[in-house]
């Protein structure tokens, strides 16, 4: 696999929001990004998965139910637990986020992206402090539509809790 980056963008949540799209990212330069996502912390003490949805070419966010996904959730303190879904609406827990002084960081991969022929695939993992216990998270997901796609959006699974800290960055993978 190939190992170099280039940097392409990235920018700062200071405000408090409950999605983010990160679009236009995506070109023909590169068939493997690494997006990193640091420090994403809530703004209350309710906690919030992460989940990601696509926006192709046109600008439409696809919300179908055609994302495979499985991630395993390892823990400090509890056993471990896998979470999967086949023919879903989004891919669910990209990242688990707390409070202050709780974070999480995950560093997530898209394959294949500008490839109007192929589906997207995504590799993800992250850690960090949920609830004051480790976490973290290892997962595969497939969009599953041929199409080209520019960029993800990240959303939080319940409505009413906001984050508004974390530092995102893209980078192509040559």
């Amino acid at each position: 696999m190939p190992t170099n980056l280039e940097f392409i963008t990235s920018f700062d949540i200071t405000s408090s929001q409950e999605e983010t799209d990160i679009d236009n990212i995506f070109t023909s330069k590169y068939n493997i990004y690494k997006i990193t996502f640091a420090d994403f912390k809530t703004v209350s003490s309710t906690h919030e998965n992460i989940n990601l949805r696509v926006i192709d070419d046109s600008g439409t966010l696809d919300a179908n139910s055609v994302y495979d996904y499985a991630v395993n959730e390892l823990r400090s303190d509890t056993s471990y637990s896998d979470n999967k879904n086949e023919n879903f609406g989004r891919i669910d827990r990209l990242m688990m986020i707390d409070e202050s002084p709780d974070a999480f960081n995950t560093a997530l991969y898209v394959y294949n992206p500008q490839i109007s022929s192929a589906f997207t695939f995504f590799t993800w993992q992250g850690a960090g402090r949920f609830a004051g216990a480790s976490r973290g998270f290892k997962g595969i997901a497939a969009h599953k539509v041929a199409e080209s796609v520019r960029g993800i959006k990240i959303f939080g699974a319940n409505t009413g809790r906001p984050y508004d800290t974390g530092k995102i960055a893209v980078y192509g993978v040559l």
